[in-house]
């Protein structure tokens, strides 16, 4: 069955127990976006063409939403047991926020550059729940990570880091992502 619309486009929409579409697209180019919510899906694609790009979620995602670093330092000398937020950001209307690497580090005492002896804790969260890391040791640690942390619209994330050292320290924290 041939469908032929003015500007191409042929919405179809299925809800069913068990669905099967066979179809065959031919054009010069092509956007095919598809949205499966199933148990399970088989997807059978066979391609012709001379350049395909597959990406996986985070990395097509990622290219549809702009990149989107947050850095925060601590206020001052924190000493040990103490800790403070380094990282407010409420996500804007319309918007979402996908975060998949965090990291957050110690400073040698900026006066005297000597090297401090301190261990760090830290978490991010919303309203709805936390996420806590632990960085040890000097000067911290950076991660990433494949399923990233999603903050939705009117969220507010915090990133907050505790000194867990003998000695008072400057500390900052950074994490990225991309928002759609």
């Amino acid at each position: 069955m041939a469908i032929d619309h003015p500007d191409g486009t042929v919405p179809i929409a299925f809800t069913k127990a068990d669905i099967k579409v066979p179809v065959d697209i031919q054009a010069q180019y092509i956007t095919l976006d598809i949205n499966i919510k199933a148990q399970t899906a088989d997807v059978t694609i066979n391609i012709t063409a001379q350049s395909v790009g597959v990406y996986i979620q985070g990395e097509w995602t990622a290219k549809q939403g702009q990149q989107k670093f947050l850095y925060g330092p601590s206020s001052g000398l924190i000493n040990p047991g103490y800790g403070e937020t380094v990282i407010t950001y409420a996500i804007p209307t319309g918007k979402t926020l996908f975060i998949n690497s965090i990291g957050a580090a110690v400073q040698d005492d900026p006066m005297t550059h000597i090297a401090v002896d301190a261990s760090i804790e830290g978490y991010v969260s919303n309203e709805d729940c936390s996420i806590f890391f632990v960085f040890a040791g000097r000067p911290g640690c950076f991660g990433s990570f494949p399923t990233p942390i999603r903050f939705d619209a009117g969220d507010t994330l915090y990133m907050a880091i505790s000194n867990l050292g003998p000695d008072a320290c400057f500390f900052g924290g950074s994490l990225g992502g991309w928002e759609i």
